[in-house]
Order: C-alpha cells, then structure tokens, then sequence
C-alpha cells in the first residue's frame, strides 16, 4: 500500500493507499467532561477542516496510543481504548471532518 502523506492531499484525496493523520493529543473517555471532549475533536477539526473533501466509502482507522505501561497499568487515570475511540471518530466526522459519518469505519 502506498503512504500518502497529508499535506500533498489537501484538494482531493489519495486515490490509492493511505491518508496519515497524526495528533499529539492526550486521549480522553466517554466519561470525560464534555469541555474536554469538544477539546479533542477541536484539536482534530482543525487539521481535517484543511481538506477539501469528506470520504464517501467505507474506511479502516488505525489508531496508534503511545503510553508507558506503567502509566496503563498503575495508574487509573488513563482511559481504556475503547472509551477513547467515540471521541476520536466525533472529531473526524462531519462537515468539519474528513467522514461523512462514523457509520463508514468498518475497522478500527
């Protein structure tokens, strides 16, 4: 597959591959406030409001969480993946977004 990188795909998307997004955002949960919430899909929206374009098909998001393991496992502070993922595909969905809606990801 063919890694194409976001800054080249901001008029039309790749026709082949794959479109790469990165965020250095600190993942919340569901159970966060809704301040907090909006913060994350802000923060997404900015870069995906660049695009001139929204995804029509069906799409797989790969989501990559970098986190020392003590901080998981020693701490209660940190959310679990799947309390983290609603937030995320809120963000990259919509008229701001780079999905029309989440119901496209068919794999995470």
């Amino acid at each position: 597959m063919y890694n194409y990188n976001f800054e080249k795909y901001t008029d039309r998307p790749p026709e082949f591959g794959e479109l790469t997004l990165s965020f250095s955002l600190q993942p919340v949960s569901l159970q966060s406030s809704s301040r907090k919430k909006e913060f994350i899909k802000n923060e997404i929206r900015k870069t995906t409001s660049k695009l001139k374009y929204l995804l029509s098909g069906d799409v797989k998001v790969e989501i990559q969480w970098i986190l020392h393991e003590q901080e998981r496992y020693e701490s209660g502070e940190s959310p679990d993946i799947d309390n983290i993922i609603k937030p995320i595909l809120d963000g990259i969905s919509g008229p701001n977004g780079i999905l029309i809606d989440d119901c496209q990801v068919q794999t995470i």
